[in-house]
């Protein structure tokens, strides 16, 4: 039976191979027809009407359901000179420029430990979990997937020193508040760290000078010291050999009076009276300062860093050219676009529903 099948459809391949006319008589059978699909779709009408009249209904109960979201916008540019002026001590060799500043400020506003101080002081996870009670994990979950993304720095397109910072939020006015005062935690952060960096810098400073000015303090002592045991020895042979005051080039008189070397070479010339009071006044001298060179000044510069007081409030990190302000034309969601895509895919959907429930028809009359 199956051969027999098998030779009967062998059979006619052949045959419409051979009549080009029953061939093309054959493939008009099969085609379908434009005015047949109209048909359908005319007698299909009120179904499709009904279809797409149920998704526009619904697309706008979702885009109207849908909680808006407004996005506020701050906008930021570098410093000004006078902004970082405090910064720069040349006592200390402190470069910097509005520049390198403002990439600092950049760097701390990106930074998630700041981002999540904001985050967890405000208890802003309440705006995306609710009231309920939720654990840490959950908290750390909705900052990093969802809050991470709704606080975003962008690099403006007229220069590379010009940014602006967007804060998505379902309130417009909580929003532009949130970016304002974020703004300024961390321009207050940022110039913390110049402050606090400067103040070690001088702390370096002051440590380092401070020794100098020891160690001339210890010289000065130690050739204090050395000088009255030089004075005893000389006073010691001046004695010895008589020599109790020094007088110019005569000829040798009495036993007190001799006449000076040349080139002040021996010190006792001098006689133990001139050295005794030599001695007198170095013990008596508790003050070396004056008489150590150079060490005036390095007292000096001591106390100019000493006198530095660095004011955070005569410096910033940003210069804030426009503030957030609350826009209440939301981002999200774009109602317009949702009611269109609705149509059409009531059209769509429509129209597939009305050629499917023909077909089952025509299935069922066969």
């Amino acid at each position: 039976m199956t051969q027999e099948i098998k030779h009967s459809e062998k059979r006619t391949r052949e045959y419409l191979l051979l009549d080009p006319e029953l061939i093309q008589r054959n493939i008009a059978g099969d085609e379908i027809s434009l005015f047949e699909l109209w048909a359908i779709l005319t007698r299909k009408r009120i179904l499709i009407l009904g279809i797409i009249a149920a998704s526009i209904v619904s697309s706008v109960a979702v885009a109207f359901l849908i909680a808006p979201v407004y996005q506020a916008v701050i906008h930021l540019q570098p410093p000004l000179n006078k902004d970082i002026a405090v910064l720069n001590i040349p006592e200390i060799d402190s470069e910097y420029t509005t520049e390198t500043v403002f990439k600092a400020f950049q760097n701390n506003f990106k930074a998630r430990n700041n981002l999540w101080g904001l985050f967890v002081e405000k208890q802003l996870y309440k705006a995306y979990l609710g009231e309920n009670d939720y654990d840490d994990a959950e908290i750390a979950k909705v900052f990093e997937k969802e809050f991470l993304k709704d606080m975003s720095l962008h690099q403006q397109s007229n220069g590379q020193f010009f940014i602006n910072a967007t804060l998505n939020w379902k309130d417009a006015t909580e929003g532009a508040a949130l970016l304002n005062e974020y703004s300024q935690i961390i321009n207050s952060k940022t110039v913390e760290q110049y402050v606090d960096e400067l103040n070690n810098q001088l702390i370096l400073e002051k440590e380092r000078i401070q020794k100098q000015i020891d160690l001339v303090r210890e010289s000065a002592a130690r050739t204090k010291s050395y000088r009255l045991a030089e004075l005893d020895e000389n006073i010691k042979i001046a004695k010895e050999l008589g020599i109790k005051r020094m007088e110019g080039p005569t000829e040798r008189g009495t036993s007190d009076v001799f006449v000076a070397a040349p080139g002040n070479q021996l010190q006792y010339y001098q006689g133990y009276e001139a050295l005794e009071a030599e001695k007198r006044r170095l013990q008596a001298r508790n003050d070396e300062d004056p008489f150590s060179p150079g060490l005036s000044e390095k007292i000096d510069e001591l106390e100019f860093l000493k006198s530095i007081k660095i004011s955070t409030d005569r410096i910033s990190a940003v210069r804030v050219t426009q503030k957030a302000i609350a826009v209440h034309d939301p981002i999200k969601p774009k109602k317009i676009l949702i009611v269109v895509l609705g149509g059409v895919l009531g059209v769509f959907l429509g129209v597939f529903i009305a050629f499917f429930s023909h077909a089952v028809s025509g299935q069922r009359t066969s």
